[in-house]
Order: structure tokens, then sequence, then C-alpha cells
């Protein structure tokens, strides 16, 4: 097979083999552990997760009055229909990337930041399901109960927006500086 290839390559092969380098980046595992071009590609579809989930709080955070800064009550003059159906959007979202995570490469470099992902996605999840109990409760006019789970709901999202931080901290801190990707 060698004497088909041409004797540049057939050099090139050699040296490699000679030297112990990998002659591409190819998987070293089934998990991809320690290849540093698949890591960085890991890397980057990791950080398109973190990205997409932090677009999806932004949005929600700008179509739910409950989670705005300054108000953080429903406002029963809103259309809650409309929040209802950005609340069931976000989740529908935030399965979408748990799906992606769940079904993509795994490989041991990146459970801190798996850990911390599935970590926040349940806990952004907990606080869009109180979030819509508390509108249901304001659309059928017990605001005392609504502003209760307001309160909770908005530290579940709090919560899930720090773990979401510690998951963009861990893959960018992924090792995966290599010249040769």
């Amino acid at each position: 097979m060698l004497a088909v290839l041409g004797p540049r390559l057939q050099a090139l092969i050699a040296i490699t083999l000679l030297l112990g380098l990998p002659a591409s980046c190819a998987p070293v595992g089934a998990d991809l552990g320690h290849d540093p071009c698949l890591l960085q590609q890991y890397q980057d579809h990791a950080g398109s997760i973190i990205s997409h989930i932090q677009g999806y709080v932004g949005t929600l955070t700008n179509r739910a009055d409950a989670l705005a800064p300054q108000q953080g009550t429903i406002n029963a003059s809103r259309d809650i229909s409309e929040t209802l159906t950005a609340l069931a959007e976000f989740q529908l979202n935030l399965g979408t990337q748990w799906n992606a995570l769940r079904t993509g490469a795994q490989p041991p470099e990146g459970l801190a930041f798996r850990q911390a992902t599935y970590e926040a996605i349940q806990r952004l999840d907990t606080g869009a399901q109180m979030l819509t109990q508390a509108y249901v409760d304001a659309g059928n006019g017990d605001t005392r109960a609504a502003r209760t789970i307001v309160t909770a709901a908005r530290d579940w999202m709090h919560r899930g927006r720090l773990r979401l931080g510690y998951a963009a901290q861990d893959i960018a801190t992924l090792p995966t500086n290599n010249p040769n990707c």
C-alpha cells in the first residue's frame, strides 16, 4: 500500500510514525478524551449551547414582567397568555439544548461543564414552571399566591443563570491549545 502513495507521502508517514505524532486529529477513544483537536470542536459546540441558553433567558426576561429587574411582579394588565406562550417556548428551547448536550460528544474533560449545564437547565426549567403557575394564578385573580411564587421562581432563575456562568467558565478553561488543529 505504501508504494502507491508516492515517496514524499511515504517519508512524511514514516517520520510521523517515528516521532510518535498523530498523523491527524483522530479520536483516541470513543469519548474523544485527550485529543486537542476534537476537544476544540467540543468546546465550540458547548459554547454554542451556552450562548443559546443565555439568549433564551434574555428573551424570556424581556417578555415576562415578573423577571424584570425593577418590577418583579406580574402586571395584570399585560396579556398573560402571551407570557405563558413565551414560557412554553422557553421550556421547549431548553429541552432542545438539553438533547444537544445529552446526545453530543462526552469527553471526560467536559464533565464539569456538562454537570453545570444540566444543573442550570434544571433550575431554569423549575423557575419557568413556577412562573407559569404564577401567571395562571394572576390570571385567576390570586395575586398573593402569584407574588409568593414569583419570588421563588426568580430565585430558581437566578440559580440557573449562576450555574450557566459556571458552565461557561468550565468550558472556556478546557485545554485545547494545539497548533496542529
